[in-house]
């Protein structure tokens, strides 16, 4: 039996706080988001929405069982989604392909093919030949290829805008412009009783989660969390016709072919602190490897730039589940790149956990640090 919850107040309008705060408002709670500035404005709508666990992961594990979850929960989480926002998001099965050029990198695809088998993954090994036949503008040097048809991808953009949407009609009450400065408790060790906003004002609550990505290590929290934003800069371009038909994985770049004829570059891992900034060097480097993997990309367009701060943690896993010192503070932060992969697993963690007080995985907790 479902727990009674009065009211929870979710910091963080990305990918992650909307799918929560949908959910539980989906399950009858009275949910409020706040937003610093307008839902999706972050590392979410920065984000090239590509579903690929096995990709992030590199290795079995907790993290790659949640992202293995997730996307077994994408299907219904879209169908869900779309029919409440009345909009569809852009969810395509087209697979993945991973292009190596040089011996250690055909070595490393042998690999990462194995790795696959371990986890029920089937991938086919390209010779260039086949490699040109499934894509072929690819270069003609492009020496093997492994094709897998487990990955997905989604237009992160319009899921974004559809979560919005379908929150919004499932009540929840949604507040562009407030920024959340820290949570208040009843003394040391005392339950929560409120956010406090940037502009001073308390907003009263028992029950938080804190799903403000990059920004979570920089509120006042019972539990300071050691997460950090590093940038990712991404290039769009468009080339008719279209350079590509699925998600593309070169030396030093993927290409994410959209619907709508545009193609994602992307993406550098920079520790640049809070600056969101599109720099000419990460633009030079990314447009290289994409006319490497492509050379009919040297006459693209440029039709514009992306810039995210993504959250992450000094271990490289999610932070996900209840602080035990602080009863009625959740966390659901440090994604880093898997944030719309992520979305639906980690919002039915969290809806569980206050619901139905079942814990996530113990690796996420976020008692691992201190």
């Amino acid at each position: 039996m479902s727990r009674r919850v009065p009211a929870v107040t979710v910091i963080g309008g990305g990918v992650i706080g909307l799918a929560i705060a949908w959910r539980l408002a989906r399950r009858d709670v009275r949910v409020t988001l706040l937003e610093r500035h307008t839902p999706g404005a972050g590392a979410s709508g920065a984000a090239a929405g590509m579903l690929s666990p096995l990709k992030e992961a590199g290795e079995p594990g907790p993290f790659l069982d949640l992202g293995l979850r997730s996307l077994a929960r994408y299907p219904e989480f879209v169908r869900e989604i779309e029919a409440c926002a009345e909009m569809e998001v852009g969810y395509r099965r087209d697979g993945r392909l991973d292009v190596a050029f040089g011996a250690d990198a055909a070595d490393g695809l042998r690999r990462q093919k194995e790795l696959q088998e371990t986890v029920g993954y089937t991938g086919r090994l390209l010779v260039p030949a086949e490699l040109r036949r499934l894509e072929p503008g690819l270069a003609e040097d492009a020496r093997l290829g492994l094709a897998t048809e487990h990955d997905h991808q989604i237009d992160n953009e319009r899921l974004v805008r559809a979560l919005w949407l379908a929150a919004e009609r499932e009540g929840v009450d949604i507040r562009s412009g407030a920024g959340a400065a820290g949570v208040e408790t009843d003394g040391p060790g005392g339950p929560v009783t409120g956010v406090r906003l940037d502009s001073g004002e308390a907003a009263a609550t028992e029950t938080v989660v804190v799903a403000a990505g990059a920004w979570a290590g920089a509120l006042d929290l019972p539990r300071p969390l050691p997460v950090r934003p590093v940038r990712g800069q991404i290039v769009v371009l468009r080339l008719v016709p279209p350079a590509l038909q699925r998600v593309t994985w070169g030396p030093g770049c993927y290409l994410v072919p959209r619907a709508d004829g545009r193609l994602l570059v992307g993406a550098t891992v920079e520790e640049a602190g809070f600056v969101v900034a599109t720099t000419a060097e990460a633009t030079r480097r990314l447009l290289e490897c994409a006319i490497r993997v492509v050379p009919a990309l040297a006459g693209a367009e440029i039709q514009g730039f992306q810039v995210g701060l993504r959250p992450a943690t000094p271990d490289g896993l999610p932070v996900i589940g209840a602080d035990p010192a602080t009863p009625g503070l959740h966390f659901a932060t440090g994604h880093f790149r898997n944030g719309v992969l992520l979305a639906p697993e980690t919002a039915e963690l969290v809806a569980a956990e206050i619901l139905d007080g079942q814990a996530p995985d113990p690796a996420f907790t976020p008692a691992r640090f201190g």
